[in-house]
């Protein structure tokens, strides 16, 4: 299969004023997001908070969430549906500079670790590949990238399935995640053209690899219902 070419650094900060966001009154559902206690790096502390407020926000509005994903990246109707979803009493002690590109691999990795956490892998191979190639038709320089970021996931998730899951199963800033990026990296060149350089921040990275085996998963899940009801 020919493979696209994808380069993609996408920052995001938290504040951590005492001014900051606070959450207040009476709701049910999941607390809202708060700063980990844990001695993070900053970009770890912004990771580990993003993750926080998307689990929050699934658990009030899980569906709203799947239908914001459902939406192609950084399209008018993602960032619309993003804002709706972006909600101030997810967040508890924090002021989070929401991205909505980070907020979609958040919630991905949410997804994953939320509904397969007894995802069996050797389902990954019974899926077919995606056509990836055949996506790109008619799309801008922007849309053109994240469909090769989705070539990338999918072909590195199949390749090394378990130091996948192990990475988006860690601790975000843990020793377990560092070894599992190592661990995955070396599978990462065989999903790329040769002399093509590919850059991702550990943010990125990781999301990307919550994506695709979220959506493998997804997939798997539903080939097998497919197959029950027959």
């Amino acid at each position: 299969m020919r493979r696209l070419v994808a380069a993609i650094i996408i920052p995001v900060s938290v504040a951590t004023s005492p001014v900051a966001a606070q959450w207040t009154g009476t709701r049910t559902g999941p607390r809202p997001a708060k700063i980990p206690d844990n001695n993070l790096s900053k970009a770890d502390l912004s990771r580990a908070t993003m993750r926080s407020f998307s689990k929050c926000v699934i658990g009030v509005s899980r569906q709203r969430v799947i239908n914001y994903l459902d939406t192609f990246p950084s399209s008018k109707e993602a960032f619309e549906l993003a804002k709706g979803l972006s909600r101030d009493d997810c967040l508890s002690g924090a002021d989070l500079r929401f991205s909505e590109k980070l907020f979609r691999w958040s919630a991905y990795d949410e997804l994953y670790n939320a509904e397969f956490n007894d995802h069996d892998l050797t389902t990954i191979a019974t899926i077919p590949e995606t056509d990836y190639v055949g996506m790109t038709k008619g799309l801008n320089a922007e849309q053109y990238q994240f469909v090769a970021i989705w070539q990338l996931g999918e072909c590195t998730v199949r390749a090394a399935p378990k130091a996948a899951q192990t990475l988006v199963m860690s601790q975000i800033g843990s020793s377990a995640e560092e070894a599992s990026i190592q661990e995955i990296l070396p599978f990462v060149s065989g999903c790329v053209n040769k002399d093509n350089e590919i850059k991702f921040s550990k943010a990125v990275f990781r999301g990307v690899m919550a994506e695709a085996l979220y959506k493998l998963a997804m997939k798997a899940d539903g080939a097998a219902t497919a197959r029950g009801s027959n």
